[in-house]
């Protein structure tokens, strides 16, 4: 038996017939150009994500935040305090997640973490970000198989949600607010209970940040012409001794300091941080001529008093409204803050402060 052999032969494709194998379960051809466009469009994204968080972070976040501010505030906190931070900043962003995945069941949890963190980067850092931001999040949604009626179905859900919670959280917060006791203020300079602290309330914010010290005179007059006065009640005691009770006050004042600078000189007579009591200016008048002479006797620096008006000093002071009368908001201020209405309690904490002062200071010798 015999065989025969002849040469080998092998059969050359032409170049557009080279292919390479796919990856996917096919097992099919891929064409080169193909596969070689694949990487470099990959390339080509991550580099533009890339160029993009270094323009926002770069460039756009700094315009309107400052890093060393916020890492000042970073720095004074302890790292129990950091940590809290921290975990409650995950799970606000885990629960919106549990919320995707709860209105789209066929959503993983690491999808919806993908549509949340990537609809937010664009709403928050593109202009008219949030139209963009659905569009984005639809296309992820989309792509994963997600109908038109089910992305409608969780926008509207998830909105609405969104809606109620941000109107809801903040009435929860005024509820515990009014459940709680009022805080204690602390009394630096002087405060006051009346026509005083009225001026506070209706002061505007805009306008005392625009004019400055106008905005209080300007207001102060318009008040000294309009305002009806409203009466209340004070009780206080001096060094121990018995209460002393004003039946009828329109104004009080309580006072540190004898001297406020600018055109208003020595409004409270006697007044000094150097004491342990407070110095009390007591408006048993509704005159508001005995108003006006009383704070140009301050201005311009006259001794005597104003009838109507006494001095008086105190460790404690209570004010309350009238029980007789119609209740009336009157108001309570503490160094130009509205602190809130009656009743009020003021008292001093003996050495609670200390100053250095250059010794034989004038505040010292009065």
């Amino acid at each position: 038996m015999t065989a025969t052999a002849g040469s080998p032969s092998a059969s050359v494709p032409s170049p557009e017939r080279l292919a390479v194998p796919r990856t996917g379960p096919d097992r099919g051809t891929v064409p080169p150009a193909i596969a070689r466009s694949r990487p470099a469009r990959g390339f080509v994204r991550t580099a533009v994500s890339v160029a993009i968080v270094a323009a926002i972070f770069g460039f756009a976040l700094p315009r309107f935040a400052s890093y060393g501010s916020v890492l000042s505030s970073m720095s004074t906190m302890t790292w129990p305090q950091a940590l809290l931070v921290g975990a409650a900043a995950g799970a606000s962003m885990v629960s919106a997640w549990i919320v995707i995945c709860s209105v789209l069941p066929s959503i993983r949890l690491r999808e919806a973490a993908v549509v949340n963190l990537g609809s937010n980067a664009v709403a928050n850092t593109l202009p008219a970000g949030g139209a963009l931001a659905m569009g984005v999040s639809w296309a992820m949604l989309s792509s994963w198989g997600v109908s038109m009626a089910d992305y409608v179905l969780y926008t509207m859900v998830s909105g609405i949600w969104n809606v109620f919670a941000r109107l809801g959280l903040p009435v929860l917060a005024l509820l515990l607010l009014v459940t709680i006791s009022r805080p204690g203020a602390g009394l630096v300079v002087a405060a006051g209970v009346g026509l005083d602290a009225h001026l506070f309330y209706k002061l505007n914010r805009l306008m005392k940040d625009r004019a400055g010290m106008m905005a209080y005179y300007s207001k102060a007059w318009h008040l000294w012409w309009t305002h009806r006065m409203r009466y209340f009640e004070a009780e206080f005691t001096s060094d121990g001794g018995p209460t002393q009770r004003e039946a009828r006050l329109s104004e009080m004042l309580a006072v540190r300091i004898n001297h406020f600078g600018g055109v208003l000189r020595e409004l409270a007579p006697g007044a000094s941080l150097a004491r342990n009591d407070l110095r009390l200016i007591l408006c048993r008048t509704g005159s508001r001529a005995r108003y006006l002479a009383y704070v140009f006797r301050g201005v311009l620096g006259l001794s005597g008093g104003v009838r109507g008006i006494e001095l008086a000093y105190a460790d404690q002071v209570t004010c309350r409204p009238i029980a007789e009368e119609k209740p009336e908001n009157i108001y309570v201020e503490a160094d130009g803050e509205l602190l809130g209405r009656l009743p009020i309690t003021l008292s001093l904490v003996p050495d609670a402060l200390t100053l250095l002062v250059p010794k034989g200071h004038p505040s010292l010798l009065r």
